[in-house]
């Protein structure tokens, strides 16, 4: 029952996060094509993701007797959007550390809302990015919404067993105000 409130939970927090995010396909002062989570899911891929995140929300969540309570959610296959691969974007959201010292963090997955991976099951590959960032950017950002600036890469990347569908050595990190 846990599995299943926290699986919504990230369904919910994923589309709130997209829907809160700034017009798709913009152009950034820094020549950065704003982005946004969904445009990293394939076009034709984003009706079926929307749909299935309203079977999660209408799912009775004190009822362990609905139907399908005993089937795993999800797209199947993760696809990504190719159309992006080696272009400059700009994308808000959430760091989870991998890598860094003193205080700043050097390697971290981007993912749409606060949580994902830690309290929360991961996203799809698809809606995960692995930033490397060599200057690095404090720790305590942590809990703040970041943007990152630089060219996309599909690329399957692991840690801990959680996939990641994407990279990127940022040019730019720092808090989105």
């Amino acid at each position: 029952m846990l599995n299943r409130v926290c699986l919504l939970l990230s369904a919910v927090l994923l589309i709130w996060f997209v829907s809160g995010c700034s017009d798709s396909s913009t152009e950034t002062q820094s020549h950065s094509r704003q982005i946004d989570w969904l445009d990293l899911v394939p076009e034709e891929e984003r009706l079926a993701l929307s749909q299935q995140i309203q079977t999660l929300q209408a799912m009775p969540l004190h009822n362990e007797e609905a139907p399908g309570m005993d089937q795993q959610y999800g797209l199947g296959e993760v696809n990504y959007a190719t159309s992006l691969e080696g272009e400059n974007i700009r994308l808000a959201g959430f760091m989870v550390p991998l890598e860094g010292e003193n205080g700043m963090v050097t390697e971290f997955i981007l993912v749409p809302f606060f949580g994902a991976c830690i309290h929360v099951p991961p996203p799809p590959a698809n809606q995960m990015i692995v930033v490397r960032y060599e200057e690095g950017i404090p720790a305590s950002y942590f809990f703040d919404s970041i943007v990152i600036e630089g060219s996309l890469e599909m690329s399957e990347f692991e840690s801990n067993g959680i996939g990641v569908g994407y990279q990127m050595t940022a040019a730019y990190v720092g808090p989105n105000v």
